[in-house]
């Protein structure tokens, strides 16, 4: 036993600097808890900003609340973490625990909820900074917007029937109208956004009511009918100095033309365009219409030249199979995706369109994804200008791509001389299988044409896999 004496000594010896140790931390807390309420309010409610989550925030809270004593505290005493009020949610408690902070409202569901909802955030409205309501008709809220509401800002109405008359007062900021609202123009002069869908409206009345918002940096339609004959030849330009994002999504063709082509901006950065109804080569050309050659730098046009991201696309639904076609860009270059053959002939008429490019630094993409596409068909390629990529996808023919290559790069005659001069890679998105011998020819000889000709781009074959075609086994490598 006296051997193990020196090890007992240093056991306990460690016990006694463990128990000092904790002597020594009993009163102290963790740094967290050393912040000052407001500090430690900030920090949460930063947690809440941009909230997304489908939990709910009342149960958020309340797991905040469990936490400590100290949290506890923090959380009732912190009124902005309490100011989204749901209808699904305890709406008397978030009233009364918001205490007097402004609040944001929001509802969807039948007009009975919605007259309750209402009774009991009504009294409150003087602190509405932001109201999102969806119901059937818009006169259940309409009696609650009749006297402005000094804090509202942000207005989201989405309704089948009714109409709402805001009179003078109001100063929002961000407005969307979401279905047949009857609507006064004149109160959106100090829109920063606005959003309409749905609705039924002239093109001179929605030029009109564009024209008086002169901060707008958002502006996005969708969906709406027209309640009068197209007569816009005489419209004037439109500036919009600080409209930073553009989107058009399935509006009416006379509509779209006339406004892309009056749209000034110096600060636009964002254009998404989408399934027009009719004509897609209309809203090309009206792009076009304006050249920036002659020194209007703020047209449409000459933005998209320059701008940072850019969809002109068309949503196709097959047979639960959905397809995006159009031009993206995303950064500096462009891409063209082709999903049906109707797109093919529009594109063929906008060829002022494609012109506008020819003398810009702007690269383009040509993404086919088109069934029963010919070598023939693919004569509008000679129209892009800067084309540099190619990417064939499986449903695509890869016989009828390589017959057209083939005619233009390997073709003779001047034609062959300047056909594609930038093209530069060849993507097939399928595996290799379909390959046979005159296929692999055809593409060793164009590899090898632009490996030793004229100046130009060696070009590069790819598979799905990012394997390369190689010249000497006529297979795809890594």
């Amino acid at each position: 036993m006296n051997a193990l004496d020196p090890a007992e000594e240093r056991f306990e010896d460690s016990i006694d600097h463990c128990t000092t140790a904790l002597r020594m931390r009993r009163n102290t807390s963790p740094a967290i808890f050393t912040l000052p309420v407001e500090l430690l309010g900030e920090i949460f409610l930063k947690c809440f900003e941009g909230d997304e989550c489908e939990d709910s925030r009342l149960r958020r809270l309340n797991i905040l609340e469990l936490v400590c004593t100290y949290w506890e505290t923090v959380v009732r005493q912190t009124p902005r973490l309490w100011a989204v009020v749901r209808h699904d949610e305890d709406v008397d408690l978030m009233l009364e625990r918001s205490g007097t902070a402004p609040i944001h409202v929001s509802f969807y569901g039948s007009t009975e909820n919605a007259e309750r909802f209402l009774h009991l955030v009504g009294p409150h409205s003087d602190r509405w900074a932001s109201l999102s309501f969806s119901c059937v008709s818009a006169d259940v809220i309409a009696p609650y917007l009749e006297t402005p509401r000094p804090l509202l800002r942000n207005l989201y109405l989405r309704v089948q029937s009714g109409s709402v008359q805001l009179p003078d007062g109001y100063r929002l900021n961000e407005v969307t109208l979401v279905g047949p609202v009857g609507w006064d123009w004149a109160i959106i002069s100090s829109l920063t956004s606005l959003t309409l869908g749905d609705v039924s409206v002239g093109g001179n009345e929605l030029f009109s009511a564009i024209r008086a918002c002169p901060d707008l940096e958002v502006l996005c339609l969708r969906d709406l009918h027209e309640s009068e004959g197209p007569s816009y030849s005489s419209t004037p330009h439109l500036p919009l100095p600080r409209l930073k994002s553009l989107i058009l999504r399935s509006i009416p063709t006379s509509i779209a033309r006339v406004l892309l082509s009056i749209v000034r901006s110096q600060a636009l950065t964002t254009v998404r365009l989408s399934d027009f109804r009719t004509d897609a080569a209309q809203v090309l050309s009206a792009i076009a219409s304006s050249n920036p050659s002659e020194g209007d730098e703020d047209s449409l046009l000459a933005l998209i030249l320059r701008c940072e991201t850019l969809e002109i696309c068309h949503m196709l639904v097959n047979q639960h199979e959905f397809t995006l076609q159009g031009w993206y860009r995303r950064g500096g270059d462009l891409q063209l995706t082709l999903g049906s053959s109707d797109w093919v002939d529009e594109l063929l008429q906008a060829s002022s369109f494609f012109e506008a490019f020819r003398d810009s630094h702007v690269k383009v993409e040509l993404v086919l994804r088109v069934r029963h596409l010919t070598s023939e068909r693919l004569a509008f390629v000679d129209m892009i200008p800067n084309l540099w990529s190619v990417k064939v996808y499986d449903r695509v023919d890869p016989r009828a791509v390589l017959e057209y290559l083939e005619s233009r790069i390997l073709g003779d005659g001047d034609c062959a001389t300047q056909a594609l001069p930038h093209l530069r890679r060849l993507v097939f998105m399928k595996e290799a299988l379909w390959l046979d011998k005159s296929m692999r020819d055809v593409l060793t000889a164009l590899v090898m044409e632009r490996m030793h000709g004229r100046q130009l781009p060696v070009l590069r074959i790819f598979d799905c896999f990012s394997r390369m075609f190689d010249t000497e086994s006529g297979a795809f490598v890594w």
